[in-house]
């Protein structure tokens, strides 16, 4: 950052090699192999059943949420975290666990009732490994 403050541009993203070993500078194009890379769409297939298996484990119960444990994670949170996709921070959920603590609670304990997860979207951030000798490799992030 002092280098480009000085007057003097450096790449701060350098361009990507695709999987044929050719440069990608184009800010779309990169974005399209970070997709393909963290969320490819040909999956291996496995069998169930593998040779080295380990037995298998008993089938965990949930307890229930309680309202003291939304509160207490609630707590831990700052209001300057940035909302995700449903662009609702932790000061809204605060003012509304607050306002109704049943609600929140309630959303948590049916979503591990019906095994699924409310928030089918996500924002990715794509973050460098340290200490890589070549950040132009997918695998340096």
């Amino acid at each position: 950052m002092a280098s480009t403050y000085k007057g003097r541009h450096t790449k701060l993203f350098p361009p990507l090699h695709r999987p044929d070993h050719s440069l990608v500078d184009d800010p779309a194009q990169k974005v399209q192999l970070f997709k393909e890379k963290f969320f490819p769409t040909a999956l291996t297939a496995v069998g169930l059943c593998q040779p080295n298996n380990p037995p298998d484990c008993m089938i965990r119960t949930w307890d229930a949420i309680i309202t003291d444990e939304v509160t207490a994670a609630l707590k831990t949170t700052t209001n300057k975290s940035a909302p995700g996709p449903s662009r609702v921070g932790y000061k809204i959920l605060k003012w509304a666990h607050a306002t109704r603590p049943n609600l929140l609670t309630y959303i948590f304990n049916l979503s591990l009732e019906s095994g699924t997860h409310p928030w089918k979207t996500a924002i990715v951030v794509v973050l460098n490994k340290p200490n890589k000798l070549d950040y132009s490799v997918l695998k340096a992030y």
